[in-house]
């Protein structure tokens, strides 16, 4: 059995694209280790599309463009927030967003916890 009071080990550099090394306690290592499983029954999430590492350019093209447009004002209409409840979202499959009215859909999902 190896027991090992620090551990050093190698990553790149996601902003230089270079080779670095950090040595850390074993403990620290573990920590910064495990945040990486995932607990039993959860899926990893892939993401694709726009928010792909290879479509980094256009995400950061769309935020330019969403962040030169003006901001409108959105008052909220307390007595529509006073009625919104779990139940009556699910029951009401559709239903206009408080804030903004545009129309709300809500889509359930199972998850088997296999």
């Amino acid at each position: 059995m190896l027991i090992a009071k620090s551990i050093t080990f190698r990553y790149r550099d996601g902003e230089t694209n270079e080779d670095r090394y950090r040595t850390l306690s074993a403990v620290e290592f573990m920590e910064l280790y495990l945040q990486h499983v995932l607990p039993k029954g959860v899926q990893r999430i892939r993401y694709g599309g726009i928010w792909a590492a290879a479509a980094r350019k256009r995400l950061n093209a769309a935020k330019e463009i969403l962040i030169l447009q003006p901001v409108t004002k959105v008052t909220e209409n307390p007595e529509q927030l006073k009625c919104l409840t779990v139940s009556s979202f699910i029951r009401n499959e559709r239903f206009r967003c408080p804030k903004c009215g545009a129309k709300m859909l809500y889509r359930q999902q199972r998850v088997d916890s296999g």
